[in-house]
């Protein structure tokens, strides 16, 4: 995925790219699924491909392995995601018996974030459990909210405790591969420049794209000519402000409906929506 963050306004966006997006493979003269152009010690031919086939350019990287991400987690002392059926994926080991406002540890969390096909929750009206039909889209919106509530679980954590601050940046130096140019000192000034960011605010997207046989594989063609996905586009081509969030683009285009509600602490909120996107928590404000 890839984040804008523009300091001046206080404003942060997300684009993510499906696995199974169909693309021109930089330096090369073949085309595959963008995940094969992702090299975990060189991330150059990733980065050439996202501009070479969308446009946008990266100024930094940040590759964060599972250790990094686990113990990025931990240093904040667990991240928060309120549940309203238990949800299990038994091929990533993730467990939610009882619903509530669960607090993920490194495990927990990463267990989470991988889930894809085998998410499922248990449904009480059917008594039954479902899964999320939509994948690695599902995965990407999961992964998108993760996101957003580890950075406010930073910013609540690190700006009250210089340990917590310490832990997070030690996490990062340990286990996070970074370009050249995000050195130590980058990556502080960076956390001043988001440090009044409101998570809230911030708008994640995905590629559209639509479903494609080729030869034996099952892949996903990039559907980037609609006036909506040029407008996104141009956000992270640098040649629109960031905007606030109102709803990421392919929930625009769906057809939400809530299955129903629950009680989470004092709130009372709607529940997840399952639609095209997949199966997401719901925003519980009390759950940070």
């Amino acid at each position: 995925m890839i984040i804008r963050i523009d300091p001046s306004s206080k404003q942060a966006a997300i684009l993510s790219f499906p696995r199974d997006l169909w693309v021109n493979i930089a330096d090369t003269t073949r085309q595959n699924r963008i995940n094969s152009a992702f090299q975990s010690t060189d991330p150059n031919r990733l980065v050439a491909t996202i501009k070479e086939n969308f446009d946008i350019p990266v100024d930094h990287y940040v590759n964060i392995n599972f250790c990094a991400f686990k113990e990025i987690v931990t240093a904040v002392d667990g991240v928060k995601v309120p549940f309203l059926y238990p949800t299990r994926d038994k091929k990533t080991g993730f467990n939610v018996a009882t619903p509530g406002c669960i607090n993920f540890d490194g495990d927990t969390a990463l267990a989470y974030v991988r889930s894809r096909s085998g998410y499922r929750y248990f449904d009480p009206t059917t008594q039954e459990w479902r899964e999320d039909p939509t994948g690695d889209l599902g995965r990407i919106k999961r992964q998108q909210d993760f996101l957003r509530r580890s950075m406010q679980r930073a910013l609540d954590k690190g700006s009250k405790s210089l340990s917590v601050a310490n832990n997070l940046l030690n996490a990062a130096l340990k286990n996070v591969i970074t370009d050249d140019e995000l050195t130590p000192r980058g990556m502080l000034t960076l956390a001043q420049a988001m440090r009044d960011l409101n998570t809230q605010t911030i708008s994640t997207y995905t590629i559209d794209s639509y479903p494609k046989r080729i030869g034996d594989m099952s892949v996903l063609i990039p559907s980037l000519k609609t006036d909506a996905m040029q407008e996104v586009l141009a956000i992270f081509q640098g040649r629109s402000p960031v905007v606030a969030q109102g709803a990421s683009l392919r929930a625009n285009n769906s057809s939400n409906f809530v299955l129903a509600s629950y009680r989470i602490g004092s709130t009372s909120v709607a529940a997840f929506t399952r639609s095209s996107d997949g199966v997401v928590p719901p925003n519980d404000p009390a759950c940070r």
